[in-house]
């Protein structure tokens, strides 16, 4: 989270107007995990129907005024350096610690700033609540700037402001059964509650259903030797 807030990546709750960047970063999301999710005319719907039940987050950063702000940062400390005598070596430590933090940074931003210049949408995620808690359906993330963290910054950010709104549940969505998983990794940051559930089945109501899908299987079988 400090290294996120230290990066300048900003939070905020977003409107229907925000539903095209939201877009945006769920498509990263998809190509990532090799999975389709929903597009933007759905979101917008799903906004439309909970009005004030849908809370879309976001994150942002602005790289241009970041990278200002860092340079200002370094001109400061260069000059407590140049203010700071050699018999106060603890502050002299701190300092020349602090400006070799600020310039990795001012190196990655230069580079980035050339790609992209205005502000841009990097992470969101899409709630809608129901009684006292809030459930989050949708998340993505821009993969370009996933040393950014803007995750924990805006899970937080969700948590802060549903729980103003009276929510005192937050249903962060599934994990892996086995529980060692880069997910369940994340999620373990947030002291998260987890309940087990029997999980998906299939529960056989007609009588024709072993027969349907001896025979489905079967032509799966066919078709894949045909292909070959």
């Amino acid at each position: 989270m400090k290294d996120a807030i230290n990066r300048g990546v900003v939070t905020y709750r977003g409107t229907l107007s925000d539903i095209s960047n939201f877009e945006t970063v769920i498509s990263f999301t998809e190509r990532r995990k090799n999975v389709s999710l929903r597009n933007q005319e759905y979101f917008q719907r799903l906004m439309e129907i909970y009005g004030d039940a849908a809370y879309l987050h976001l994150a942002k950063i602005n790289l241009s005024d970041r990278l200002i702000k860092y340079k200002d940062q370094l001109s400061q400390i260069k000059k407590d350096l140049a203010e700071t005598g050699e018999h106060q070596k603890k502050r002299l430590t701190k300092l020349k610690q602090q400006e070799k933090s600020i310039e990795k940074y001012i190196v990655e931003f230069e580079e980035l700033v050339q790609q992209y210049p205005k502000e841009i949408v990097i992470a969101g995620i899409l709630s809608v609540s129901f009684g006292n808690t809030l459930e989050m359906l949708y998340a993505g993330m821009d993969d370009r700037f996933k040393k950014f963290y803007p995750q924990y910054v805006l899970y937080t950010k969700v948590f802060e402001e549903s729980y103003k709104d009276g929510k005192i549940w937050a249903n962060m969505g599934g994990v892996e059964g086995t529980l060692d998983d880069g997910l369940t990794d994340f999620k373990s940051n947030f002291s998260p509650v987890v309940q087990e559930y029997i999980g998906e089945f299939t529960l056989p109501v007609n009588f024709l259903y072993h027969l349907a899908n001896y025979f489905y299987q079967l032509r799966k079988t066919l078709r894949k030797k045909h292909r070959k």
